[in-house]
């Protein structure tokens, strides 16, 4: 690994020419050690670790697995206190970063769980800390989105949760959480009576016996806007389906859901790193 010359050596009247040449490249590999000081390049992992020689580098699977574990970073050309930036070389070959593997280089990762590469945009920044390297950041970034959004009104008197007609996304997600958004207008037949409102998350509703979010009536048929979010916890790597249900506070009196000449829509946005 590279070391920067001592405070002190550089501005030495002593130095001799040959001295002044070694230490200005010492600089120099420093520099391009740095995030930012030289291009990226691949690593291969081998036997669940790597040896980076930069700041910045893709990794790789061993022999193009679909899957490969990334347990170790060998620390063989990092000085104690220096970054690394990685992320995976090919979408299609899902490099797991390891939590507290165990043994010099081992990865300490934010939650003590694993953090899975699979695609190219997913980022992770380590520090090294003696033996160990230490998340600091990982990229959240949007990697799927689908928007519903109704035209005409919705009305219910059930006094249970029902489906919302036309507000049901269905997408299959990584080992993500997803970000539910509605936006919309409600109103009820009735001066007292609320208009509950939930999401369903493969069949189970997220809130209690209310919902998320219960909309009190100010004066029969007044519209209220309502916006509701619910981020979900990390759901497992396959198909889901994500709905907006509703209820009428007794059961009795109308609640409607306007999109007539109000906006009504619903959006399911997964989120990696999350």
């Amino acid at each position: 690994m590279s070391v920067l010359p001592v405070s002190g050596f550089l501005s030495n009247p002593g130095r001799t020419e040959g001295e002044m040449k070694t230490a200005l490249e010492d600089v120099r590999d420093v520099i391009a050690e740095l995030l930012g000081g030289s291009i990226e390049t691949e690593l291969t992992i081998a036997t669940g670790s790597v040896t980076p020689t930069g700041a910045v580098h893709s990794i790789d699977t061993e022999s193009d697995a679909a899957s490969d574990d990334l347990a170790n970073i060998l620390q063989t050309n990092h000085p104690d206190g220096r970054l690394l930036l990685i992320h995976a070389n090919d979408g299609a070959r899902d490099v797991v970063v390891k939590d507290s593997a165990g043994g010099a280089g081992q990865i300490i990762l934010r939650g003590a769980a694993d953090f899975t590469l699979d695609t190219t945009d997913k980022w992770l920044l380590l520090k090294r800390t003696g033996t160990n390297w230490e998340e600091l950041f990982r990229s959240i970034i949007t990697v799927k989105k689908d928007t519903d959004r109704i035209t005409a009104n919705l009305t219910t008197t059930s006094g249970s949760f029902v489906d919302a007609t036309g507000l049901s996304i269905t997408f299959t997600t990584g080992a993500n959480r997803v970000l539910l958004i509605l936006n919309t207008t409600v109103s009820n037949a009735s001066a007292t009576v609320s208009t509950d409102l939930t999401f369903d998350i493969d069949g189970t509703d997220v809130g209690g016996s209310r919902g998320l979010v219960g909309i009190p009536s100010v004066a029969a048929g007044e519209r209220q806007q309502v916006g509701m979010s619910y981020l979900t916890d990390v759901l497992t790597a396959a198909s889901h389906t994500f709905k907006v249900t509703w209820k009428s506070g007794d059961g009795v009196n109308t609640s409607t859901m306007h999109a007539v000449d109000n906006h009504t829509i619903f959006s399911a946005i997964e989120i990696l790193g999350g």
